[in-house]
């Protein structure tokens, strides 16, 4: 959460000429609410379990052979927590986490935790210290984003996505 995924990734799709979905916003045109109002109806659990069904459609509509980038996906914070979700995202992708420390965080997510169902009125910070050693373990590219801007970062993935795709 805040670490720039959704700015990122579409900043991405343009220079890499990719598309790009991002999976919150695909879960809510698939469901027709809003994320804060699943998590309410539905719960924590009943959330993630519309997320992994997403994700799963959403890589089987991309499935490719080939090592060219042809989509973007942003996830949710939590997505990679569901250790199925963190196993089909290692198996049909280049997963990249892209790293910001706790006060980058806390700055970028001011204003907005009415959005975000985990983090309203709690802080981001024991959330962070829960994932981020998932989002690590998890990662085939590391990406810390905290002094960067958006076009820094996907330029960054880029390069780093020719050198991790080498044969």
């Amino acid at each position: 959460m805040g670490s720039g995924k959704s700015s990122v990734g579409r900043k991405l799709s343009a220079l890499a000429q990719a598309a790009f979905i991002d999976l919150d916003d695909y879960i809510v045109e698939k469901y027709g609410r809003s994320i804060p109002e699943l998590f309410s109806e539905e719960g924590e659990k009943g959330f993630r379990r519309r997320e992994s069904e997403a994700l799963k459609e959403v890589l089987e509509a991309a499935a490719c052979d080939s090592k060219e980038l042809s989509l973007i996906l942003s996830l949710g914070g939590g997505t990679i927590v569901c250790e199925e979700n963190a196993a089909l995202l290692h198996e049909k992708s280049t997963v990249i986490f892209l790293r910001a420390k706790l006060e980058t965080l806390e700055m970028r997510l001011e204003g907005g935790k009415d959005k975000r169902p985990l983090l309203k009125n709690h802080s981001i910070s024991p959330l962070l210290a829960e994932r981020t050693p998932l989002y690590e373990s998890n990662s085939d590219i590391i990406i810390d984003t905290d002094a960067l801007n958006t076009t820094e970062v996907a330029q960054l993935i880029i390069e780093s996505l020719k050198y991790y795709n080498r044969e």
